[in-house]
């Protein structure tokens, strides 16, 4: 029967690790998107921040509707503090300069830190925290970009952006086909699939770099 219960969840886990790197190519092409989008001088900095920035927001609101979150917001803890400002940190208005923009960044990037090393304290309900470090990640990087939107004004986009952009998607749907291969079987599914995310995510920064 334990036997039995192991292999549901382990099943149960991989599910999970599917659906985040599911996750990985949707900010894979929320990335492409932003950028395209900030090349083409469509929207101003300051509208297209403020519209990343609420989607963020949305979807820490979502974290709170896990089990995870639930917890955290039962809590008087320093974690739940640490949601709390990056709420209010989220909600600070519009960046009207490049100096605005810095500011905001430097001070929502404190409190994104204080949270994740916070959030490592917890052992349990492993998966919520992996989709919140997720969303940290892809928003840290939307942020890289609308950097140089603010430093820039304006930009091309490359062909070695382009082949970076389709390099790192191959690089997500392996990962994905990795975890379907399988890896449920093995104990350290979810340590393999976070190393490749960490992955992902140093060579979307790097795509971006090569923006300059």
């Amino acid at each position: 029967k334990d036997m039995e219960t192991k292999e549901r969840q382990s099943t149960t886990d991989t599910t999970l690790l599917v659906k985040i790197a599911d996750k990985l190519l949707e900010a894979q092409r929320e990335i492409d998107e932003l950028v395209l989008q900030c090349a083409l001088g469509k929207a101003e900095a300051r509208d297209t921040f403020e519209e990343a920035k609420k989607e963020f927001r949305s979807r820490v609101g979502e974290f709170k509707t896990t089990s995870l979150g639930a917890k955290v917001s039962g809590l008087t803890s320093n974690l739940k503090g640490s949601l709390e400002e990056l709420d209010v940190q989220l909600s600070l208005g519009k960046a009207d300069s490049k100096e605005m923009f810095e500011e905001q960044k430097k001070k929502i990037e404190v409190v994104i830190n204080k949270l994740r090393s916070e959030l490592k304290e917890i052992k349990d309900e492993v998966f919520d925290r992996e989709h919140l470090e997720h969303e940290i990640e892809t928003f840290k990087l939307k942020m890289e970009v609308l950097r140089l939107r603010f430093e820039l004004k304006k930009f091309e986009v490359r062909d070695s952006f382009k082949s970076g952009m389709q390099q790192v998607k191959r690089k997500i749907e392996q990962t994905a086909s990795k975890l379907n291969d399988k890896l449920s079987t093995e104990k350290n599914a979810l340590e393999v699939f976070r190393e490749e995310s960490r992955d992902v995510y140093k060579r979307l920064r790097k795509v971006i770099e090569s923006i300059k």
